[in-house]
């Protein structure tokens, strides 16, 4: 797991006890949450989290750790290795996604900036193809509908690439030429007229 602990001084302790707290936020109300981590409630209702990892997850809204971006309410997560992402496919991502199908595109950039901080060079992967695996990962039926729809020859690798799309997979592994079988499609996505993009990206804010 390359998530940049030795820049951001995080033991693997820490970012376990942070994945903790943010699945505990996710299983319970916000509220019964936040209360248990104020009173250090040990019930059945709450969630026992270090007094550590408690600050580090309340100072996500001010600073942000590397592998990570605050969209609204939810947090998206990911971890690196040279030349390839794993993104945390999680209901934060599919809701960053349900609220604005361009946070796909943030999200796309950060990992981006991320890498470069992280090896020195840049993730040799663009940012259109990155943010089309992100949206093709939670909506591959939704982009094969609407592509059907506009006016333009659809490449036949677009067209049986998305049939290939497990919608749900725990992690999206994106990864550069050589390392992502799919890496050619996203790529052919990116490369589409900015028209058809654009249509895509408003059919699928419509179903939301």
């Amino acid at each position: 797991m390359s998530i940049s602990v030795s820049q951001s001084g995080l033991s693997s302790k820490n970012i376990q006890e942070m994945y903790t707290a943010k699945n505990a936020a996710v299983a319970q109300p916000k509220e019964t949450v936040t209360q248990g981590l104020k009173n250090n409630e040990t019930d059945a209702d709450t969630v026992q989290i270090s007094s550590e990892a408690q600050q580090l997850f309340a100072a996500r809204s001010s600073k942000r750790e590397p592998g990570t971006l605050k969209i609204g309410d939810n947090l998206i997560t990911w971890t690196m290795e040279k030349r390839v992402i794993h993104l945390d496919n999680d209901k934060d991502l599919r809701n960053a996604l349900s609220e604005d199908i361009n946070n796909a595109e943030k999200i796309a950039d950060q990992i981006k900036s991320d890498y470069r901080m992280e090896y020195g060079k840049r993730l040799d992967i663009s940012s259109d193809s990155l943010t089309w695996e992100i949206i093709g990962h939670i909506y591959p039926g939704e982009i094969a509908k609407a592509l059907k729809k506009v006016d333009f020859l659809i490449p036949d690798l677009i067209s049986e690439g998305l049939d290939s799309i497990i919608k749900r997979t725990k992690t999206i592994d994106m990864g550069e030429k050589g390392k992502d079988e799919n890496r050619e499609l996203w790529d052919e996505m990116a490369d589409l007229p900015n028209w058809v993009q654009d249509a895509v990206k408003e059919a699928i804010d419509l179903v939301n």
